[in-house]
């Protein structure tokens, strides 16, 4: 059996983030809307399906920040932007999701 999720907070800085926690601690920190999409609620038990939807969507979440981070210092070509990211540590799928999205 998958773990549970004990607490589901709403990041008080970034609206439309959630925080989700599981055996009241950090686990990963996601989208509102994905939240509510998979129906996450205290005491969800995380399948392999949901533990992967989620695991992208923190990555997506993460590299995105990271990329305003680094626009708040100096602008940077979309493609030099992503090498940055992925550079980071962040997966390069995640690092395109930031760029289309901060791009937006």
């Amino acid at each position: 059996m998958g773990a549970r999720v004990t607490r589901i907070a709403v990041d008080e800085r970034r609206p439309g983030v959630a925080r989700v926690f599981v055996d009241d601690e950090p686990y990963l920190t996601v989208s509102a809307e994905l939240v509510a999409r998979l129906g996450l609620t205290v005491g969800s038990v995380l399948t392999e399906e949901r533990e992967e939807v989620l695991g992208r969507e923190a990555d997506a979440v993460a590299a995105y920040r990271t990329a305003l981070r680094c626009l708040e210092r100096r602008s940077f070509a979309s493609r030099d932007l992503s090498r940055r990211l992925v550079q980071k540590g962040h997966p390069a799928e995640a690092a395109e999701q930031a760029i289309v999205r901060a791009t937006e």
